[in-house]
Order: structure tokens, then sequence, then C-alpha cells
């Protein structure tokens, strides 16, 4: 039985990483009809071809920077499946360096993405939103609500997007829109890997699994369908009295 109306629609954006494809395969599992958007175009034909016999996925690639692209992407939801229940902000880029070597440029493509678009995307979709008392998860971090080394520019950008939701839950709660952030901690998808090899070189990055695991009290990476579970338990009906959270999904480095 499924925890989404009949006939839901969803939107997932970032959904080429490995927590945006693990997203995209539980809401198919659920029967979400899914509208799925990357800068990688082929990889999310590559997810799409993944997905089981049945499914209805629409593939939009593009940047959801861009003003008229975040237009086109939730008109085109909405042409494919009537309706729009679910809007889930997971595109999102790690940003850092000593705060003395932090360009402008770094600066705001952080914010750009992990904040500024998602809040455009949703101001884009309230209409359709509203209409099916629908659901909004915005993908923070766990660095959101601690800080990180050298990590200035995505810790700034993350925090901001706990600070949206909270406004966002309650500006559209009369609306029957619930909002709310998931914080992961470390997980095993590529993002932790490359900061790892900007700031330690590449042939140094197995160091990093040993502290990466250690910081959490389970002592462990976490998995992108971890962190996936949580994104669709919250966008689901399941959440209905559930609005205004960040919710850690860190293996307990937060409670460390």
């Amino acid at each position: 039985m499924s925890r989404f109306k009949e006939g839901a629609a969803a939107l997932v954006t970032g959904a080429a990483g490995g927590i945006g494809q693990a997203i995209v395969q539980r809401l198919v599992a659920e029967g979400v009809s899914v509208c799925v958007t990357d800068l990688d175009s082929d990889a999310l034909k590559s997810l799409a071809d993944r997905l089981p016999p049945g499914h209805r996925v629409v593939v939009v690639g593009g940047d959801v920077v861009d003003p008229d692209f975040r237009k086109e992407l939730v008109t085109a939801t909405v042409e494919a499946f009537g309706r729009l229940d679910v809007l889930i902000n997971n595109a999102g880029v790690m940003a850092g360096g000593a705060p003395t070597e932090i360009s402008t440029a770094q600066w705001e493509r952080a914010l750009g993405i992990n904040a500024t678009a998602p809040f455009f995307l949703v101001q884009e979709a309230i209409p359709h939103l509203a209409a099916t008392r629908g659901a909004i998860v915005n993908q923070s971090s766990i660095l959101g609500l601690r800080a990180g080394p050298a990590l200035s520019p995505y810790t700034a950008s993350k925090a901001a997007v706990i600070g949206l939701t909270i406004a966002l839950a309650a500006d559209l709660a009369e609306k029957g829109i619930r909002v709310n952030a998931l914080c992961p901690g470390t997980i095993d998808t590529a993002m932790p890997w490359a900061y790892a090899a900007s700031v330690l070189g590449a042939d140094n990055v197995e160091l990093a699994r040993e502290g990466f695991s250690a910081r959490q009290l389970i002592k462990r990476l976490g998995t992108p369908d971890e962190v996936a579970a949580a994104a669709v338990f919250l966008a689901s009906d399941d959440a209905s009295f559930i609005t205004g959270v960040a919710l850690p999904v860190d293996g307990g480095w937060s409670a460390a």
C-alpha cells in the first residue's frame, strides 16, 4: 500500500546523484510519478532506463539556477502528470577552502545552487502544491547545524536551507503545504570524496574514510538509500503532522 495519494506526482532535483537516484527509486516503488532533473542528462536517462517497467518518469535536463528553466521544470511536471504533490530540492554542491581563499564566484555558486534555487523553485511550485496539499523536502546537511573546517560557503548555504525551511513551513501551512529539511551526515557518495581529495590530495582520499566514520556514533558512513528513506517518509502521508523540521540523518554525528 502506497503512503501517497493515488496519482501523486513528484519533482526531484539533483536526481542523477547517489541520493537523488535513491529517492527516485523509492518514490517509483510507492507508485509516484516523477519528473527528474539534473545537469547530467545522460545519467538521468540511464536512471530512467533502470527503473521498473510501467513507471511514469519524465526526464528534463537543465540547471536549476536558471530562472527560465525552473519555470519550465514545474510546467513540464504538471503537463506530464496533471498535478504536483511533492517537491524534493535535492540538487546541491559542496564548496570550501580557507576563509581567506574563498572567491566571490565560489560563494555565489554555493548559495545559488544550495539555497537560492530551492527557494525560487518553491515559488514556482506553490500554486500546484497548494492544489494537492502537498509537501516539500529540502536537502540541507548536518553542516547546516554545526561547523566543519574549511567549508564556510557550504555551511552557510546549508544553514540557509534550514532557515528557509522553517520560514516556508510557517508561510505555507495555511495552504496545506508541509515543508521539512533533511540534514545528512557523511554519506557514501561522490561529494565527500571530492572534498577529501581537495583537502588531502587525490592519493590520500582513503585516509579520510576512518575520520569520516569515527565522527558518527554508528561508526560508519551512511548510504544514499538511508537518506532517501527519510526523504520519502517526510514527503509521504505518514508524515502528515510534521512540518518545519530539520531532521538529522547522520549516524549520531550531531549527538556526539
